[in-house]
Parts: C-alpha cells; structure tokens; sequence
C-alpha cells in the first residue's frame, strides 16, 4: 500500500497577490515523495479560503486516494494518473467497502449519510475536472435545478434562479 499523507502549506500566490494557505496531498511511490498535482490544484482553487474545508477534503481525497491504491487495477498506475482511470463503479464501490469497514467495526460511525456525502465531496473534485477539461473516467452529469416554491404568493419577494448542480445519482 502506498503512503498517502497530507499537510497545509502557506505561500504568497502571484496570481492572487495574497498570501494563501490551503492542504497539499503528497505520496511516497517508488522510493520517492510526489506531490500530487491535479488534486493539489483543486485544494488551492477551492479550499484556499477555509483551512477546515482544506483539511476536510484533503483527508476524504487521501482516504479515497488510498482505497485506490488497494485495487489491483490501479497497482501499476502512478497515483498523480488515478483521475484519469477512475470510474464511477469505483466511486460507488469505495462507498461500499467504508458500509463494509462500519459493519466489521460493529460500528454506527461513519453513518450511511456520512459515507455518501464523503462520496459526493470526491464527485465534486471529478466535477471540477470535467469543467476544466481535464481527462477523467468519472462521468459527470449535470442537470438543472430549480427551488420548488408551492407557494408564490407567500414567497414574492423570492426570485427563482436556476443554478447547475451535479447528478449524484452515477453514485
């Protein structure tokens, strides 16, 4: 199994102007330490403004990260490639196997609602790769999404605004 870590990291961001403090995801493979980039991008760009966040992702990146490594298919592919081979079966099956850990455990942690928003936190990350047209196996459906108002008349002042989200239901 290979040894995924994570640690915050602050630096002043060029791009920004402004000092930045975001987690960082790095791996030891093949004898040597690698940062893993794609994901390391993805924490700056949406973590950068919360530490907590940072870390809450940061470890359910890693966690995912880790179960990967486990798989056969995945033994043999460089950890800073897995977005590009991971699937949606594999989203689903790392949900399965954390059910499979809880109840092995005799445990009520983490519960069922946890496992699938931890699930729905890397459907994200997969998200933010699809619109930066970065290759992944994941495949990302989106649908429109409206409030369901039953009554305007006590909700006037509301304006419906439609807004994209992402379909959880390939997980």
């Amino acid at each position: 199994m290979l040894n995924f870590k994570f640690h915050p990291i602050s630096y002043h961001s060029t791009a920004l102007e402004k000092d930045v403090t975001h987690h960082i995801i790095m791996v030891d493979y093949k004898k040597k330490h690698h940062l893993l980039s794609i994901p390391n991008l993805y924490l700056y760009e949406k973590t950068r403004s919360s530490s907590q966040t940072s870390k809450r992702y940061a470890t359910l990146i890693t966690k995912f990260y880790k179960y990967l490594s486990k798989k056969p298919e995945f033994k043999s592919i460089n950890p800073g490639d897995y977005h590009i081979h991971v699937t949606n079966t594999d989203l689903r099956q790392w949900q399965v196997y954390r059910q499979t850990l809880r109840q092995a455990k005799n445990s009520i942690h983490p519960s069922s609602e946890t496992i699938f928003n931890d699930a729905c936190v890397i459907l994200y990350f997969f998200k933010w790769l699809h619109l930066k047209k970065i290759s992944s196996g994941v495949k990302i459906q989106l649908r429109t999404w409206v409030a369901n108002f039953k009554d305007r008349r006590l909700l006037s002042y509301i304006e419906k605004k439609a807004k994209i989200i992402a379909s959880t239901s390939s997980i």
